[in-house]
């Protein structure tokens, strides 16, 4: 977690263009897959109760989701580039949670909250946005 904040840290002052597209290649596979990863048990302990104001308030007290959601999407603003957000987009959309301690709103919560940042800007990738969303048991009725 403290990695994970870091890393946010380090997007939210980049002012040494730190973040380059680059750095954006090789970080975000690492932090897209902890989208699907579970909390470290250390995490869970220690911050299972607590409450905190999150960038991504659906996903209530999951820290480890909220802090990995933060990152991605001051990434995003950070890297202000249009190819580069599609990019993380398309990999968010990619994401599954895996098993019942994953956070099943966090790659949701990735588009969410960079439509909010960039309000129009992106309103044009909403849709794909939106089917990354949709629940494997939802797509049999969209037929």
């Amino acid at each position: 977690m403290q990695v994970v904040q870091a890393l946010h840290s380090c997007f939210l002052y980049d002012t040494v263009s730190f973040l380059d597209e680059a750095r954006f290649h090789r970080l975000l596979p690492l932090l897209v897959s902890q989208l699907a990863a579970q909390p470290p048990t250390t995490v869970s302990a220690l911050f299972g109760a607590q409450q905190t104001p999150s960038a991504a308030p659906e996903l209530g007290t999951d820290l480890f989701g909220d802090a990995v959601v933060s990152a991605l999407v001051q990434m995003a603003v950070t890297a202000n580039n249009d190819a580069l957000w599609k990019s993380l987009n398309h990999q968010v959309c990619l994401t599954e949670p895996c098993g019942p301690a994953a956070h099943p709103n966090a790659a949701c919560a990735v588009p969410d909250q960079l439509l909010t940042v960039f309000s129009i800007n992106l309103a044009a990738l909403l849709p794909g946005c939106a089917l990354c969303c949709v629940s494997d048991s939802a797509l049999p009725q969209l037929h």
